[in-house]
């Protein structure tokens, strides 16, 4: 098995997970600043909720609390 191809590709693509991750949790809401994490207020009106000023299905907010 050639493992050169997949050591040469595995620090990108770590590196690329990390910054979807990151760009999808910025999107929540949370972001990380001066190494304390920083959580936006949610508000729920009715079965919407706005976090960081995005409208969301309201059980997003449900299933993030659990």
């Amino acid at each position: 098995m050639n493992k050169a191809k997949l050591k040469s590709y595995a620090p990108q693509a770590r590196q690329d997970f990390i910054a979807a991750v990151t760009a999808r949790a910025n999107l929540l809401g949370l972001s990380e600043k001066a190494g304390q994490l920083e959580v936006a207020p949610a508000q729920t009106q009715g079965d919407v909720t706005l976090i960081a000023g995005l409208a969301w299905p309201a059980k997003v907010s449900i299933s993030m609390l659990k």
